[in-house]
């Protein structure tokens, strides 16, 4: 129990009192509200990667998603073992982020790459070993 269900049922405890021991009706209980806390789940396409070092020289990891308004959000990474588990990332590659609120933004709990960015193709020279001319 909670101190905010304490205080519910000493009010209603309190309320019954003050009308002569009428019998009130408990209140109802406000479902929990979620935990400013909670990690969330997000799918994205990767829009900027880098792998650098803080100032106390611990490996952090910046992750931008490819957003369709130009919008530029950066999710922080300090854990050593999902950043060696994705690292690198390259730009068009789709993941699926564990974030957490961290600061003004969030913070990378966990990365799961879902596929990569399909290889941009190779352009042919339009030479052919036939029209090679020595």
């Amino acid at each position: 129990m909670n101190s905010t269900e304490i205080v519910k049922r000493l009010r209603a405890l309190a309320d019954e009192i003050e009308k002569g021991g009428k019998h009130v009706a408990a209140p109802v209980q406000d479902a929990e509200p979620p935990s400013q806390f909670a990690a969330r789940t997000v799918e994205c396409e990767v829009g900027y990667w880098k792998v650098g070092p803080t100032k106390s020289g611990k490996p952090m990891g910046s992750l931008s998603p490819r957003s369709a308004d130009g919008e530029a959000v950066y999710w922080k990474c300090f854990d050593e073992k999902v950043l060696a588990k994705v690292d690198p990332l390259g730009k068009g590659d789709k993941v699926r982020v564990t974030l957490v609120p961290w600061n003004d933004t969030h913070r990378i709990v966990d990365i799961v790459r879902l596929s990569a960015a399909a290889a941009p193709e190779r352009r042919s020279t339009g030479i052919t070993v036939d029209e090679i001319p020595f």
